[in-house]
């Protein structure tokens, strides 16, 4: 467990439950999508999902860094692991 020691927050508050949560919804709401009758093509579902994941974490890594070192205002001022389950699941999955 002491791998993990550094991506775990500090204490288990309300941004972690927030997280959790809206990961939740964004995963239902992607299966109940995906049940309904297909009209994008598996390749520009993985495209997209790909996308996304860049993105987020591109994103992510520029307000993470100087000059707007936004990270200072959570728990750690580096990523946690509730921003690897924000990168991996929930923001690429909002197409």
């Amino acid at each position: 467990m002491n791998v993990l020691q550094p991506l775990l927050p500090v204490k288990f508050d309300e941004n972690e439950i927030y997280t959790i949560t809206i990961t939740m919804i964004v995963f239902i709401l992607f299966i109940y999508l995906h049940k309904r009758p297909k009209q994008l093509m598996t390749s520009e579902v993985i495209l997209f999902y790909f996308i996304n994941w860049f993105i987020g974490s591109v994103v992510e890594s520029i307000l993470a860094e100087p000059p707007l070192d936004l990270y200072d205002t959570v728990d750690k001022p580096h990523a946690e692991l509730m921003d690897i389950i924000l990168q991996g699941w929930t923001y690429p999955l909002r197409f």
